[in-house]
């Protein structure tokens, strides 16, 4: 995406773990007109005969019609989730309330990020967009979305232009929506073998292994790292080679190896480390194998993993990387 085309996107999280796009505004004057549309007397809800169709509706209900945990957000079309994206909160606001900040701050956020507000690019991109979260049946909360805390006097001012005369409750916290994925971790193994690596040889094997601890709601629960679509193998160094193979896999494929076999169950009543745990948990392990690799230049190789989070999570979730130690590819004379 070009830096012009930039864009506001709605997205539904019927659960705090879950997220879906459901409209894309290319003018601020969209991004104002569905606001508004959203928060006015007049919207109620609609029936709807397709899940595309529901999904819309939710932008034509009233924040009273938000079930409970339901969260709506606006984020940038650019945001991207990393270790400096921060939350920063207004808690336990009314129905009325919350439909003014939610308001409010849907307008200025997309003012900042269309640069409306003769922003540059550059500090357009401090603002990665606004939620609401319905808590209880009585209350809402809103947050503000930034890349980088309140120690930068520009995120101050940010926050402090879109939340208007709203007091925010809680500064760079972090973000709640689909924070539950953000817990997966990488284990890379590389299979022993003898032999030298040597030009448009196959290396030996890359595993790669993911894992995160969750808890078992049900029987049915999600087998595959929920928010992450794929998971890339990269050459960083030297830049005069190439790693040919297969080099991309998908996650939610057969490409991808979830077996009970690799799932560790705690009890938190059995250990008591884990007290304080009632609910039981378990580690979800997915392993996937690359065994086509080879390199085509001698010289020091350093080879590289990123997880790479699904479109519509990409606000929400980081991109994971790990490296391979480095290792050497040798002339054949020398193997």
């Amino acid at each position: 995406m070009r830096p012009t085309d930039v864009a506001c996107v709605f997205y539904r999280h019927e659960t705090l773990g879950q997220s879906e796009p459901i409209k894309v505004c290319e003018k601020i004057s969209d991004v104002f007109h569905t606001v508004e549309h959203h928060v006015g007397k007049g919207a109620a809800a609609v029936p709807t005969s397709n899940a595309d169709d529901d999904n819309m509706s939710v932008l034509h209900r009233h924040l009273s019609a938000l079930a409970h945990q339901e969260s709506l957000s606006m984020m940038a079309s650019y945001a991207g989730y990393t270790v400096q994206t921060r939350s920063h909160i207004a808690e336990d606001l009314s129905e009325k309330s919350a439909e003014l900040l939610w308001k409010h701050a849907a307008h200025r956020a997309a003012a900042s990020i269309f640069g409306t507000d003769r922003c540059t690019p550059r500090r357009r991109a401090l603002v990665m967009g606004v939620y609401i979260t319905r808590t209880s049946a009585n209350y809402f909360t809103v947050g503000i979305v930034t890349q980088g805390d309140t120690r930068d006097p520009r995120i101050r001012k940010a926050i402090t232009t879109l939340s208007g005369t709203h007091k925010l409750t809680r500064l760079d916290s972090e973000l709640q929506i689909c924070a539950a994925h953000r817990s997966m971790s990488i284990r890379l193994w590389w299979e022993p073998r003898s032999d030298r690596v040597t030009p448009r040889s196959v290396m030996p094997p890359i595993r790669v292994i993911l894992e995160r601890e969750q808890q078992e709601l049900s029987k049915t629960c999600v087998t595959y790292m929920t928010g992450y679509g794929a998971v890339n193998i990269f050459l960083c160094r030297p830049v005069a080679s190439k790693l040919l193979g297969t080099t991309r896999k998908l996650l939610n494929t057969g490409e991808c190896h979830p077996t009970e076999d690799a799932a560790a169950w705690f009890d938190g009543r059995r250990f008591p480390s884990c007290a304080k745990e009632t609910q039981q948990r378990r580690r979800l392990t997915v392993v996937l194998y690359f065994n086509d690799l080879h390199p085509v230049e001698v010289g020091e190789h350093l080879v590289g993993v990123e997880v790479e989070p699904l479109p519509p999570f990409r606000p929400f979730v980081p991109s994971q990387y790990a490296h391979l130690p480095p290792f050497l590819v040798v002339g054949r004379s020398g193997a």
